[in-house]
């Protein structure tokens, strides 16, 4: 009876968090900026449901935590924690283990922000519509040529301009460009740094009683649903670190023109902030 009732609560959650999204953006023409009723009804339909959606897959807590983190040996002396800023990032990076990641992602942040996702999720019933039409998320082939690349790169430096703007929603990527294990972090790509604009580092780490669901890209998405319903408790530990800006102080003492791009020494520190 459990697994019944199992798919029974994801088909509810799922109807209802399309349904309720899809009466939010009637007469909406996309592309243009939401008014704030939409943007509101959006958020709470989509956290809502995600909360059941990981209480279903035994999640139990989730907990966000600010990290106090000190910027000044990246941005200098003058830098001060006091003025750190936790909220309003246009841009949020992370790691990436699990679709729980993007439940928690939507559950937690406000306004809701949009992904990078695999071009064949625009595909997926439901999931697809709200991914393109409601959350306004960037497609990206995996197989795709150089040329193709570059396309995708300014897409999101574009995406980016319009979420610093407050055009669109904040984009959430994940700069790893794959699902792991959690035990250590990809090398970064080029995506969310090319820009150069400010991004806000968050680390997520899962704890299980039992079934700890990291699946990393060596599993499918079938075997995920499977060991979610293996699981007996899990918690989210979100750790949230101030959004990081890159200066001139930061270009002068920890980029090295001579063997790397600037994006590389954007993206190497910024992983270093979410490993540690």
């Amino acid at each position: 009876m459990f697994i019944p009732r199992f798919l029974l609560a994801w088909a509810f959650c799922f109807v209802a968090g399309l349904g309720g999204s899809f009466i939010a953006t009637l007469g909406h023409k996309r592309g243009t900026q939401m008014p704030r009723w939409r943007t509101n009804w959006t958020s709470f339909v989509l956290s809502l449901s995600s909360r059941v959606l990981l209480f279903i897959i035994g999640v139990v807590w989730v907990k966000k935590i600010k990290v106090p983190s000190d910027y000044s040996k990246y941005l200098g002396p003058e830098w001060e924690s006091k003025n750190a800023k936790y909220n309003g990032a246009s841009t949020l990076v992370m790691n990436h283990q699990s679709f729980s990641d993007i439940l928690a992602m939507l559950y937690l942040v406000k306004p809701t922000p949009g992904f990078i996702t695999k071009d064949s999720v625009r595909q997926w019933p439901a999931i697809g519509y709200i991914s393109e039409v409601i959350l306004s998320s960037l497609f990206v082939s995996r197989s795709s040529g150089h040329e193709e690349k570059l396309k995708v790169v300014n897409q999101i430096k574009e995406r980016q301009q319009n979420a610093e703007k407050g055009i669109t929603n904040p984009i959430c990527i994940f700069p790893e460009g794959a699902t792991t294990n959690g035990e250590g972090l990809l090398k970064f790509k080029k995506g969310a740094f090319e820009s150069m604009m400010p991004v806000q580092p968050i680390c997520m780490k899962y704890w299980s009683a039992r079934c700890n669901f990291q699946h990393g890209d060596a599993s499918s998405t079938a075997a995920w649903i499977c060991m979610t319903l293996q699981t007996v408790v899990t918690t989210f530990t979100v750790y949230q670190m101030p959004i990081f800006e890159p200066n001139e102080y930061f270009w002068l003492n920890h980029w090295n023109a001579e063997s790397e791009e600037k994006w590389e020494a954007y993206a190497r520190v910024i992983r270093t902030l979410i490993a540690e």
